[in-house]
């Protein structure tokens, strides 16, 4: 399976903490150091092809670029921002049914940063077609927007399971617990384990499209060193159980066909029914 990296170093509107504009570079720079057998899957099998970096001034730049960017490859899209509003750029390139956005925050405010994210995505989408995972903070008019607008908010990888579409996926690093990754943007406490996560990313493996990794935001040198490898771990699990669930679709496929019983053919129909009315009519039939 091809899948196409691209890294896009933008972070204009982050708030608390700058600095996602540099995650690229220093999550690019761990994955030799990772093991690529993964969930049963050898990664070195797969063909990843590097599409560069996306370095713009503003939001239409990077859209334009990232759709450019994208349309050069066949592979499925891995984006590495920058900040959450790059999902925007990912999402109108690839067009998908759904789009899921595992996040700390709502960011359902009424804004063109990257706390506005997801207002933009139910707004292009419509309500039914984006839904929030792992959500743990929104403010009050945050609240009142899902409220009014019937966002879906859900709480287990079962749920995920149920769609049905292709699906887009999202994951600003600040879902997981600062305990796990500290360095984002907007730590946010009580966040969700890593084995929590990569459940819920295994639950729509097979529908997806493209995912994106955001708002990884680092410290200093040292730790950012090890929370990087923790963030290329990710992305790495992430594409595993894509090539993992589409492994198992085929066998699924194949086992059918294997299973499904051959039609007769309208000619070899006509000569069983022939033979048989024949042999009826040599049988002695009884007296009355």
């Amino acid at each position: 399976m091809d899948f196409a990296l691209l890294g896009i170093c933008y972070d204009r509107t982050q708030t608390l903490r700058k600095g996602a504009a540099d995650a690229p570079k220093i999550i690019r720079a761990v994955f030799s150091k990772l093991e690529n057998y993964i969930f049963g899957v050898d990664l070195s099998d797969s063909f990843i092809e590097d599409l560069g970096d996306v370095k713009a001034k503003d939001m239409a730049d990077v859209i334009e670029e990232v759709q450019n960017k994208l349309s050069q490859s066949k592979g499925l899209p891995i984006l590495i921002g920058g900040e959450h509003t790059v999902t925007l750029a990912g999402v109108r390139a690839v067009k998908p049914d759904f789009v899921v956005v595992m996040d700390a925050h709502a960011d359902c405010e009424k804004s063109d940063g990257h706390d506005g994210v997801v207002r933009k995505l139910v707004e292009e989408l419509g309500p039914d077609n984006v839904i929030l995972y792992g959500v743990r903070v929104a403010s009050f008019k945050e609240n009142e927007f899902i409220k009014s607008n019937r966002v879906r908010i859900v709480h287990s990888p079962a749920e995920l399971k149920k769609l049905r579409g292709r699906v887009y996926l999202s994951v600003d690093y600040d879902v997981l617990d600062p305990s796990v990754m500290l360095t984002v943007g907007n730590p946010e406490p009580m966040g969700l384990s890593y084995s929590e996560v990569s459940e819920a990313v295994k639950a729509i493996a097979d529908k997806l499209v493209a995912v994106d990794f955001v708002e990884f935001t680092p410290i200093n040198s040292d730790v950012t060193g090890i929370y990087g490898l923790m963030a290329g771990k990710l992305i790495y699990a992430t594409m595993a159980s894509i090539v993992k669930s589409r492994k198992e679709v085929l066998a699924q496929l194949q086992l059918e066909t294997a299973q499904k019983p051959k039609e007769v053919p309208p000619k070899h129909k006509i000569t069983c029914w022939l033979r048989h009315f024949l042999l009826l009519q040599a049988c002695p039939r009884p007296r009355a």
